[in-house]
């Protein structure tokens, strides 16, 4: 059974992920981190295509449980 989560509909944004990447960390006010949920191929290529973006990215991070296990030992 387990708990009940709301109904969420999202849609998916049509285009290339890195030009909404782009659009979207551009945009803010103030350095973003990313969190990546899987492969960080989207995130070099950001990078690679925008490398104007880099003052506008803190910090990159990824949160896998290859990420989790190595954080553990550190």
């Amino acid at each position: 059974n387990g708990p009940a989560f709301p109904r969420v509909d999202v849609c998916a944004v049509p285009g290339k992920a890195i030009v909404r990447m782009f659009e979207t960390i551009s945009t803010q006010d103030a350095p973003v981190t990313i969190v990546a949920t899987g492969a960080l191929t989207n995130v070099a290529l950001l990078l690679a295509v925008f490398p104007e973006i880099k003052p506008h990215i803190a910090q990159i991070g990824e949160s896998t449980p290859q990420a989790a296990w190595q954080t553990t030992l550190t």
